[in-house]
Order: C-alpha cells, then sequence, then structure tokens
C-alpha cells in the first residue's frame, strides 16, 4: 500500500515540460533533395551554353571561311602592237595588229577558284574583231594568279565597220574588251558555289598618239 501511495505522489508532466524527439523521428534534411536539383540545373547550363558557343561559332564560320565571294578580274596593262597601221586607207588582211593584256584573277575566298579556259574579246562597234582563249587554271586561297593574253586583230574585219571611216578621220577608234571567266570554288561539300565572272572595259585607240585612252575596266558576276 505504501509503495502504490509513493507512485501517486510521482508528477505527471506537464505541456511545458521539453520533449526530446531527435531520436526516434529525426527532422527532414533538405540538403539530400536540393544537391540533385542543382546538379541537373548546372549540367543543363553547362549544356546551353555549349550549343550556344557551337552556334556562334558556326554563324561565324558561314559568314566568314565559309562565305563563298566572287573572284575579282582586273585588266593591269595593255598594249596594242602595230596600230600605227589603222591609219593606212588601204587595210590589208596581212597586216600584223595585235593586243597585248595582262589580265589578274583575284581570289579572295579561304578555299581554292578553279576555273576554265578564259576567254578574251576585242570589239569595235558591234563587231568582234579579235579573239583570245586562255587554259584553264588554279587561284589559290585568297591568291592571285596573272594570265598574259595575245589577241591577233583581224584587220578586215576592222575595214569593215561602217563608221571606220568617219572614225579614221577623227584619229579615235571607240573599242571595247570583254573577258569572262567561268569556275568553281569549294570550301566543304556543303559550301561550295560555281561563278561567272566577266570584266567590260571601254577605251578608245589614239591613231595619232599610238596610245591608250580613257581605259574603263568594270568586273561583274553573272549569275546562271
Amino acid at each position: 500500500m505504501a509503495e502504490y501511495m509513493k507512485e501517486q505522489e510521482k508528477p505527471l508532466a506537464t505541456e511545458t515540460d521539453p520533449i526530446d524527439v531527435e531520436e526516434s523521428n529525426p527532422p527532414f534534411s533538405a540538403d539530400r533533395t536540393s544537391r540533385p536539383r542543382w546538379r541537373c540545373i548546372i549540367c543543363c547550363g553547362c549544356c546551353a551554353a555549349i550549343l550556344l558557343i557551337l552556334a556562334m561559332l558556326v554563324l561565324i564560320l558561314m559568314f566568314t571561311v565559309f562565305r563563298v565571294k566572287d573572284p575579282i578580274l582586273r585588266m593591269n596593262s595593255m598594249k596594242v602592237r602595230g596600230l600605227n597601221l589603222l591609219g593606212n586607207a588601204s587595210l590589208r588582211p596581212d597586216m600584223n595588229l595585235t593586243v597585248e593584256a595582262d589580265v589578274l584573277v583575284k581570289n579572295p575566298n579561304y578555299a581554292p577558284f578553279k576555273f576554265s579556259k578564259v576567254t578574251t574579246s576585242v570589239h569595235y562597234d558591234t563587231f568582234v574583231i579579235g579573239e583570245f582563249v586562255s587554259p584553264a587554271g588554279r587561284a589559290e586561297a585568297r591568291k592571285s594568279v596573272r594570265t598574259n593574253v595575245t589577241i591577233i586583230i583581224m584587220v578586215d574585219k576592222v575595214s569593215q565597220v561602217p563608221r571606220f571611216r568617219g572614225d579614221l578621220g577623227e584619229g579615235i577608234l571607240p573599242v571595247s574588251t570583254f573577258t569572262g571567266i567561268r569556275g568553281k570554288v569549294k570550301v566543304t561539300d556543303v559550301f561550295k558555289k560555281s561563278i561567272f565572272v566577266q570584266m567590260n572595259c571601254t577605251m578608245n585607240w589614239n591613231l595619232s598618239s599610238l596610245a591608250i585612252q580613257n581605259r574603263n575596266c568594270k568586273s561583274t558576276r553573272v549569275e546562271f
């Protein structure tokens, strides 16, 4: 009976007494679930950055290395040998009249420009009075190649031009030249382009001074 009374005298736990629950039910750890999420975000960010860099690199290459530019034709020099013969009233087919020209092919691309035969012709009014075909060639990447052209003028055709007598009296023959070159620039199997470039030059042959005057040349690309 005395023992029963002692147990009854023991105070009960109050609401204010602290209760230690760490041993039986530990709190939820946020670090364990947030780490995989952050790793996924970092991985996705790195992949997106790499793809963005690759896209920018391809875009830069398309506007620089992979961009195919038009080759440039340039007439460095031109000479007419036998121009004094045109002052003769009686022109004969056996008269030796030649045009010597130095044509430059400039390749601004990062790949070689392979071209076929180069055709150069001399025109007086609407008549072709001379023509020359140069062999095929190759202009290396960002380099130039020179082609020497020698055109034999058909004197009998010059005399057949209706305006020749009038131009002969003035001592000036307005002539023009045409140079056409066809080729291909191949950077890769995807980035390649066929190109046809032409150069038109106008000038005056002075029969008194035996000089070429007012020479003006323009190089353009022809779509085909």
